[in-house]
């Protein structure tokens, strides 16, 4: 391999374009093909000059499968093994391949690095879904901030926070959230 392929390859913000790229390839494909596993096994054309690109396209689908597996074991972990499961068992031919792509890039990419712990990964996440108003996802997540190791005082210190600057009717919603989740699970 070229010192500018290994350089690319190597990067992996290129890497995670890529992926997605043949992500997005394949979903196009899938629409032909209804086994997921057929359609990543296809064959591919490479550019003019060699197959380099077909086998780094292999490499990275392994990786790929990897990252998916992963992701579901992080995914798990935080979100709880009986919801994921629910969550995959529900899926149809429409929203498989967008639980996919949140397992595999979600939570088998970005929750993987290094560079944030999963509580204070917890914490950005609480805080955008507020800003965004996704009470679907903000009730899922207050559920895997605690299992995280957020407090109920760390979470209620945080909605406050987010109340400023997000706005009042948001932290108002978020505390309503978060107060059902931590009932629910028992701690208040």
């Amino acid at each position: 391999m070229d010192k500018l392929s290994s350089r690319l390859t190597d990067n992996p913000v290129f890497v995670t374009k890529m992926r997605t790229m043949l992500w997005f390839a394949e979903a196009r494909a899938s629409v032909e093909e209804t086994d997921f596993g057929r359609v990543l096994g296809s064959g591919r054309r490479s550019v003019a000059g060699g197959n380099s690109l077909a086998k780094w396209e292999k490499e990275k689908l392994v990786m790929s499968e990897e990252q998916f597996e992963k992701g579901l074991q992080v995914q798990k972990a935080v979100l709880g093994a009986e919801y994921v499961e629910r969550s995959l068992s529900s899926a149809n031919s429409f929203t498989q391949e967008m639980q996919r792509l949140t397992a595999e890039f979600c939570w088998g990419e970005i929750w993987t690095r290094e560079g944030l712990d999963r509580k204070t990964g917890s914490v950005i996440n609480l805080s955008m879904l507020t800003a965004l108003n996704r009470p679907h996802e903000l009730r899922i997540h207050v559920r895997g901030a605690i299992n995280n190791g957020l407090s109920v005082d760390e979470i209620k210190e945080l909605f406050l926070q987010i109340a400023i600057y997000c706005g009042v009717p948001a932290g108002m919603d978020s505390f309503r959230i978060a107060g059902e989740v931590i009932k629910e699970i028992g701690l208040i």
